[in-house]
């Protein structure tokens, strides 16, 4: 995950890495205080100090510290989220059900592609490997789930349970390391991972 600044320290003393780009007059109501400064994280002070110098005032702003996309507060009451690559900027994207010819997304073919010709009727992933993943997956999906639950919330009034198979399809024991989410096995969650990639590699 790239850091907007590349200081990875950058969510440590917050308010005195703050800059000034924008000074302030005396305010004559309150001695002592300014009014009309604007100040900001360092690593987004380029943009927010081109928005006030072009008149589009800024009431406030939040480089994301890394854990999320930096964003902006207009005075006209518009927001602006600064997107920290490509690959975020399409997450922001996928939350849009249409494109910017107001044609529809590709969400449902994707989701169609993604089951393939398998006649699965059923989604099971494992919790514990889900846990392992990057947090902004993690936050993804959750959000992702509440949005499920939101949509159906008269959903029938049955339970469901999961039970393993080989590949023959005969069943079997649910491997332990599986089931155990609060304690993982991190030899069992690194040997499902995918084989990096080697640098340069496309």
């Amino acid at each position: 995950m790239k850091h907007p600044c590349g200081d990875p320290a950058c969510n440590q003393d917050r308010e005195a890495k703050m800059v000034v780009v924008k000074e302030g007059a005396p305010d004559p109501d309150r001695p002592g205080r300014v009014k009309g400064a604007v100040f900001c994280d360092p690593c987004i002070a380029p943009i927010v100090k081109a928005l006030n110098d072009a008149g589009l005032e800024t009431t406030w702003s939040c480089c994301g510290h890394g854990h999320m996309p930096a964003s902006i507060g207009l005075k006209s009451g518009q927001q602006l989220v600064i997107a920290r690559d490509r690959e975020e900027l399409q997450l922001i994207h996928a939350l849009f059900p249409k494109d910017i010819n107001g044609n529809p997304g590709t969400g449902d073919r994707d989701l169609w592609g993604w089951f393939g010709l398998s006649y699965a009727s059923w989604l099971t992933l494992p919790r514990v490997l889900m846990h392992a993943m990057p947090e902004r997956w993690q936050c993804m999906m959750a959000t992702l789930l509440h949005q499920y639950g939101d949509a159906y919330p008269n959903q029938p009034d049955i339970g469901t349970r999961v039970q393993c198979t080989d590949k023959g399809g005969k069943l079997i024991p649910t491997p332990e390391w599986l089931l155990n989410y609060r304690h993982p096995e991190q030899d069992q969650i690194d040997a499902c991972r995918a084989a990096p990639q080697s640098e340069g590699a496309p």
